[in-house]
């Protein structure tokens, strides 16, 4: 009989929670080597630094967050949905609540968690110190449904300055000003529908070139969108959502699927492209 696998349990599906699971997943998961689980009250996760995009309305939060479920699937570890409520550190188990969905049914009930090795990245919230009327008018932009909140409520201002038959006041044009700046059209760039290939991709008895990373990372994206798997906006950049896109061409084409950038996967990557 084997001996139970270590568990290794991470509370909280942020940059740093979902990196840490990804990459302990990786190394140790899928080589039953440790039982690593994530924790988390949300179904999918959106990096921080883009919620300003959603609340803007430039960017489609469903092309760019992650789902858990997902990556769990593609990286060896297992998610848990629902908030942790507390902590048995004498039983090493974190009690988790239900996870009720949109229509409010439960999906989960209350449940335990145990753990050998414990992290909790349950990252920070914005403090306000006490300012009146913070918290009563401000959205402090902390979560996807915020900045969709925000959203709306700018889209519904515009509309209400729309159809106001009387003068609009002066702190009604200024929000229409600045709302009709986001939506102006922005030239369109050229480069984003093509592919440039490194020459130190291609063949040659004489590798002098050095790889652009952020061009390459790019090419990379843009092949993996073209050919149906969603490696999210093309900016270079190896996110998680990239990660996981290459993670499911590698396995779709025999390969082994660490979601990371080797030789074989740009071979496969430039016949397809």
């Amino acid at each position: 009989m084997d001996a139970p696998l270590h568990r290794i349990v991470i509370v909280g599906g942020g940059a740093g929670g979902l990196e840490l699971a990804t990459r302990l997943g990786n190394k140790l998961g899928r080589r039953r080597k440790a039982a690593v689980t994530l924790i988390d009250g949300k179904r999918t996760h959106l990096w921080k630094p883009l919620l300003h995009e959603v609340a803007a309305g430039s960017m489609d939060q469903g092309l760019n967050e992650i789902d858990y479920l997902a990556q769990a699937y593609w990286h060896g570890f297992t998610y848990r949905a629902g908030n942790m409520t507390g902590l048995d550190r004498t039983r090493r188990v974190v009690h988790v609540a239900p996870f009720i969905d949109a229509e409010g049914r439960q999906v989960t009930p209350a449940q335990e968690v145990g753990y050998d090795t414990l992290v909790i990245a349950i990252g920070s919230l914005t403090n306000d110190f006490g300012t009146p009327g913070v918290k009563e008018h401000a959205i402090a932009l902390e979560t996807a449904d915020e900045a969709a909140r925000f959203h709306a409520r700018l889209v519904n201002a515009c509309i209400r300055a729309h159809v106001q038959k009387e003068p609009l006041r002066p702190e009604q044009l200024q929000q229409a000003r600045a709302a009709t700046e986001l939506w102006k059209a922005k030239p369109v760039n050229a480069e984003t529908n093509t592919v440039t290939i490194p020459d130190a991709w291609r063949e040659s008895d004489a590798k002098t070139a050095s790889v652009d990373m952020k061009q390459a990372v790019r090419n990379i994206q843009l092949i993996l969108n073209k050919n149906g798997y969603d490696a999210g906006s093309a900016d270079g950049l190896m996110g998680a959502k990239t990660k996981l896109a290459i993670a499911a061409f590698q396995k779709d084409n025999g390969m082994e699927a660490t979601g990371e950038v080797d030789e074989k996967l740009v071979k496969k990557l430039l016949e397809k492209k």
